[in-house]
């Protein structure tokens, strides 16, 4: 039988295959091990079989969890933003938890969410990372003011891991989501730095999806296929990994350039552009200053950026 596309680099990083994270975010671990221990007809046979259950075993789990990366490697582009206001609006319309998990050492989204927080005693995302334990993610989560949001914070030190090496490197995000309450947290929103340096592929490797944020202008499309190029290049430590789509932040329709490059952005990938757009609004910089939900402050721009929002996270939940 045909393997799917990142089997063989699988089956040549023993080191990595044997060592990475959950066990059903590999479906083809067991099939590896299989096939390189008994070897012949039997052993593939065996893999083949064990490789149907473990991808059976994978879509069955992400069915219940969904782990979204929000990436670009253009910075600037208003990603913590929409990470905040995907997450707030998903645990409205869902009635569930959702996990924020900041990935970027700038920690923006946790300045937003845990104003209070002291990363000098607190667990961060770097100390979970530094232990490189599985399960190990639970201990670091802490609520936030934000009704259903809970968060992992970030911390400037986090920068000190992109120069982490080790067969596990990549994978250490994936192994700390283990063990992780799926009926708690059905949804996992991942506030990406702008590079495709380590922390990036450790969250890219632990997702189920990615979901690319840009603005509509003219570096649009050629961030955009460069962040799409390096998703596909992190399909090798997670061969199920897809584009969910494309979001459009900060949009005026005032401005015929932005019109311009929108239609541009619709005509280069079609449907993966999704709908709505989500309006510039300078309530949207005032809701971040007051650590609030933008849907809170009672004004028609902020109630024209939350119903944005909440319909993108519909869009969103429904993935899983």
């Amino acid at each position: 039988m045909d393997l799917p596309r990142g089997f063989r680099s699988y089956k040549q990083n023993l080191s990595i295959t044997l060592l990475e994270g959950p066990q059903l975010s590999n479906p083809w671990k067991l099939s590896t091990q299989l096939s390189t221990a008994r070897g012949g007809e039997v052993g593939q046979q065996l893999a083949a079989h064990s490789e149907c259950l473990r991808a059976c075993m994978h879509a069955a789990r992400l069915a219940c969890m969904l782990t979204v990366p929000l990436v670009n490697l253009k910075g600037g582009v208003g990603k913590t933003a929409t990470v905040l206001g995907l997450a707030d609006a998903a645990a409205r319309v869902s009635g569930r938890g959702v996990l924020v998990i900041d990935m970027d050492p700038q920690a923006n989204a946790s300045q937003c969410l845990a104003p209070d927080l002291d990363d000098a005693t607190e667990l961060t995302i770097n100390d979970v990372l530094v232990a490189d334990k599985v399960g190990g993610l639970v201990a670091a989560i802490r609520e936030t003011p934000w009704p259903g949001v809970s968060l992992v914070p970030s911390s400037i030190t986090l920068a000190s891991r992109e120069s982490d090496g080790g067969p596990t490197a990549p994978l250490r995000l994936r192994r700390a989501l283990r063990g992780l309450d799926e009926d708690r947290f059905p949804l996992v929103l991942i506030d990406c730095n702008p590079s495709i340096g380590l922390l990036t592929v450790n969250a890219l490797a632990a997702a189920t999806a990615a979901l690319i944020v840009t603005e509509a202008s003219r570096a649009s499309l050629r961030g955009i296929a460069e962040t799409m190029a390096n998703i596909e290049g992190a399909a090798e430590l997670n061969p199920g990994l897809t584009v969910a789509g494309i979001v459009v932040n900060r949009y005026d329709a005032r401005s015929s350039e932005e019109t311009y490059r929108l239609a541009e952005l619709r005509e280069a990938y079609g449907s993966q552009v999704w709908d709505p757009v989500i309006p510039s609004r300078a309530v949207v910089k005032t809701a971040y200053g007051a650590s609030a939900p933008v849907g809170t402050l009672n004004t028609a721009p902020a109630a024209e950026v939350a119903e944005a929002y909440e319909t993108l996270a519909r869009r969103l939940l429904a993935l899983s």
